[in-house]
């Protein structure tokens, strides 16, 4: 039977409307229609539970989510869309456990001062994606803590390619061990790292006008669970649990953005990415996102 999950919500929302003659065998009705976007939801993401009482748990899970997703579709003034994507098995809480566990740091030594801090003049928008400085999009699941990166990079001697040594953690859901006959190989180095003027961001925006950065944000709510497309104004706080990378920055009918690489596969977002608002009243910036940007330096 072909499917699709718009028109999905057109099918639910006429039962929900009352518009069948019996309201049990409507409601009986919408749940058949949701349980068939939910098998083709498990189809489509390679999902297996392991007992039917496993799989009609994340069913009422899933519809669930399709009811905040279809609420939100609803809201005036929206300027991005939200749908259902790899996470809608998960409840909120669950997605918080799994995907947002990155948390505020005492910061490590810096090398050397925010070399970026005395520029007059940056362009009006750049995309860095366009200039081959941006890797492909990866499914690694929850990680963080960049500076732990950049520091082990620089006591490394360097990083070798992702074709000598390829990702494969968040693919496999697996930590792997370090295989040293590999990471002996050095072909990117780094001179250290520095932080962003903390809480500004004009500091941010001359930084990713030169390079991509790391940036913290809190990615915890529903809204940024299910985002899909569009600029992304909120709901959301400030206190940091998922690490990202600004790529860029633009202005779309008359609202600015940053646009973010996220890691969390091309399934999730804007083929990976979110567009998040840029320049609002909080000097923390959106979800935090000025509050601990830091770049290794070359």
């Amino acid at each position: 039977m072909a499917f699709s999950y718009s028109g999905l919500a057109t099918v639910l929302l006429l039962f929900f409307l009352g518009l069948c003659s019996e309201a049990p065998a409507s409601i009986a009705a919408a749940d058949d229609q949701l349980l068939l976007a939910f098998e083709k939801w498990m189809t489509d993401n390679g999902q297996v539970y392991q007992s039917a009482f496993e799989k009609q748990k994340r069913f009422q899970v899933f519809k669930t989510n399709f009811e905040y997703i279809e609420s939100v579709k609803n809201k005036p003034g929206c300027t991005c869309t939200v749908s259902l994507n790899n996470f809608a098995d998960l409840t909120n809480d669950e997605f918080l456990q799994k995907y947002a566990t990155y948390r505020a740091q005492s910061r490590l030594k810096v090398l050397t001062p925010f070399k970026y801090a005395n520029l007059t003049t940056v362009p009006g928008s750049i995309d860095r994606r366009t200039l081959g400085a941006i890797t492909p999009i990866k499914d690694q699941g929850n990680c963080g803590y960049e500076d732990y990166a950049f520091k082990w990079v620089l006591d490394n001697g360097g990083i070798t390619t992702e074709a000598n040594y390829a990702y494969t953690s968040g693919t496999e859901k697996k930590n792997q061990r370090c295989d040293s006959t590999k990471t002996g190989d050095h072909a990117v180095t780094v001179t250290g790292y520095q932080y962003v003027t903390p809480y500004s961001e004009s500091s941010l925006k001359s930084t990713v006008a030169n390079q991509p950065v790391s940036i913290s944000i809190d990615a915890g709510g529903s809204d940024f669970q299910f985002y899909s497309s569009g600029i992304f104004t909120g709901t959301c706080g400030t206190s940091v649990n998922h690490v990202v990378l600004a790529v860029g920055y633009d202005t779309s009918n008359g609202t600015n953005y940053w646009m973010v690489k996220n890691s969390w596969g091309t399934g999730w977002g804007d083929s990976g990415y979110i567009k998040m608002q840029k320049d609002i009243s909080s000097t923390a910036g959106l979800c935090g996102l000025a509050i601990e940007p830091s770049y290794p330096t070359k």
